[in-house]
C-alpha cells in the first residue's frame, strides 16, 4: 500500500501531538507536527513568504499545516512516505536508522507515523495489515549505501 502526501501529514500530525495545534513541548517543538522554533522562521518563509515567530506558527492552524505541506512535501517528494518521516524526525532519510532522541529510534517512529497514516509500518507482530516494502530508486539506493 502506498501513502499518500495526505495520509503522511495526518500520521506525523497524529504521532507529534495527537493533533493537538496549540501544543509547545519541553524542547521547544511547537504546533501538531512539532516543527521546532529555530525553523519556524525560515520554513515560514519558504511555504508562505513571510517569516512568522514561533507564536504566531502555533496560533495559526493554516501556517501549521502550509509549512508541513510544504516540507514534508519536499522530503516526500525525494524520499517516499518512510524517508520523509524520517527526516522530518531525524534530518536523516534511512528510515532503518537506529538513532535515537532518547524516546524512540528513527525506525520506530517511521513505523508508528506510517501505522498512524493508514499504511502498514512493516513491522512484525500484531494482527492483520500487510507489510510495505520501500521503493527506492536505484539513485536513492546508491546515495543510502555511500555508492
Amino acid at each position: 500500500m502506498t501513502v499518500s502526501l495526505a495520509q503522511l501529514l495526518a500520521g506525523v500530525r497524529q504521532v507529534e501531538s495527537g493533533g493537538n495545534y496549540s501544543v509547545v513541548n519541553g524542547i521547544g517543538a511547537v504546533g501538531a507536527y512539532q516543527v521546532m522554533k529555530a525553523n519556524i522562521p525560515s520554513w515560514t518563509k519558504k511555504a508562505l513568504g513571510y517569516s512568522m515567530t514561533w507564536q504566531q506558527f502555533r496560533d495559526s492552524r493554516a501556517a501549521q499545516d502550509k509549512v508541513a505541506q510544504v516540507i514534508l512535501g519536499g522530503y516526500y517528494a525525494k524520499y517516499g512516505a518512510a524517508g520523509a518521516a524520517s527526516m522530518w524526525f531525524s534530518g536523516q532519510p534511512n528510515p532503518n536508522s537506529s538513532r535515537s532522541d532518547g524516546g524512540n529510534t528513527v525506525s520506530q517512529y517511521v513505523a508508528k507515523v506510517l501505522a498512524a497514516a493508514g499504511g502498514s509500518s512493516g513491522v512484525s507482530g500484531g494482527r492483520g495489515g500487510t507489510r510495505v516494502t520501500p521503493q527506492w530508486s536505484m539513485d536513492e539506493l546508491g546515495s543510502q549505501y555511500g555508492l
